[in-house]
């Protein structure tokens, strides 16, 4: 399965982050928060694995080193973030794993699971952050954390 990941970027914590060459100073202020964010909060609080993505162009942003997702995937979500009957049809899938939809707003976020795992989405301005959760993890803990982070990214105007 292709991933949409690029090449890693290393941080505290034995913490890797995928980026891309060709970094926005959008993408440079993502990365600082990024990491101050993840060490301070999800990486203590919950494993979480997280990719966050443009939204206009699908390119990666950051990505926690074991988060993958594939283009097709990507694209399944952002269609189901503009019309979420598509998601609670279909449900999300992310590197292969398929989630069943509980919310859906059409706007700000995406909430599935099965019996074991959790996938949260959540669309700030201009990206979209992606979320997944396994055993032994509350799903809620973790979609509560995204949330945050993209109400924080929204609060800087990304």
């Amino acid at each position: 399965m292709a991933t949409v990941a690029e090449s890693p970027v290393s941080y505290d914590n034995s913490m890797d982050v995928s980026r891309i060459g060709n970094s926005s100073l959008q993408e440079e202020c993502v990365l600082k928060l990024w990491n101050e964010y993840i060490t301070e909060s999800l990486i203590e609080s919950t494993p979480c694995e997280i990719g966050i993505y443009e939204w206009k162009n699908n390119r990666t942003i950051v990505t926690t080193k074991k988060f993958k997702i594939s283009a097709e995937e990507l694209n399944h979500i952002k269609d189901g973030m503009e019309c979420p009957n598509i998601v609670y049809r279909k449900g999300v899938t992310v590197d292969g794993y398929h989630y069943n939809v509980q919310v859906a707003d059409g706007k700000y976020g995406i909430y599935a699971r099965t019996l074991d795992k959790g996938c949260t989405v959540c669309k700030t301005f201009s990206m979209l952050i992606i979320a997944t959760n396994g055993n032994g993890v509350k799903s809620s803990k973790c979609n509560e954390e995204i949330m945050k982070l993209g109400d924080y990214l929204q609060r800087l105007g990304l």
